[in-house]
């Protein structure tokens, strides 16, 4: 429920972010929020004891053949909304996995429930960006649903496109 205005004014702080009373009614108004974002790489590092990079490491990066790659630490954890450094290859990598429904090389890296929930659409964003239909398909968990598929799109160049109905993945 917190609006674009707010997500943007909100220092990077959990407990902002949580007594931050929305703008909106929640789940009925769509703003991309870091703040939320760097909440649960918090709360995996609260529960894990791990930094998301490394409660990642054996779960998805090993299993996707993913080398050494950092995100880019928010004092105790990593930032979790940006930052994530990674190659095209591996981005491709994880394209692949998405499309193919959580498998990799003959491998289930991900529970293929976990990616048809995280593909659903959760928040509607029809409004977010009217001029740009792909920005404006519906919100998943974590990931932006396109008019073909779904991808992973982040900062400065981070994008992986996951069309499972074709098999495709770019």
């Amino acid at each position: 429920g917190h609006s674009r205005q707010q997500t943007l004014a909100l220092p990077l702080d959990g407990y902002a972010l949580l007594t931050t009373p929305p703008g909106c009614q929640p789940g009925t108004h769509f703003a991309y929020n870091s703040p939320a974002s760097l909440v649960l790489s918090q709360i995996v590092t609260a529960v894990t004891g791990e930094r998301l990079t490394a409660y990642l490491r054996p779960r998805l990066f090993d299993q996707l053949g993913i080398g050494e790659r950092w995100w880019t630490p928010y004092g105790p954890i990593d930032q979790g909304y940006s930052g994530l450094h990674v190659s095209a290859d591996d981005l491709l990598r994880l394209s692949v996995m998405l499309a193919d429904g959580g498998r990799f090389c003959g491998r289930q890296v991900v529970a293929r429930s976990w990616v048809d929930e995280m593909a659903k659409v959760w928040s509607d964003n029809s409004h977010h960006d009217p001029g740009s239909p792909e920005y404006s398909c519906g919100y998943g968990y974590q990931v932006w649903r396109s008019r073909h598929g779904f991808r992973a799109d982040g900062s400065f160049g981070q994008f992986a496109i996951a069309v499972p109905e074709k098999g495709l993945a770019i």
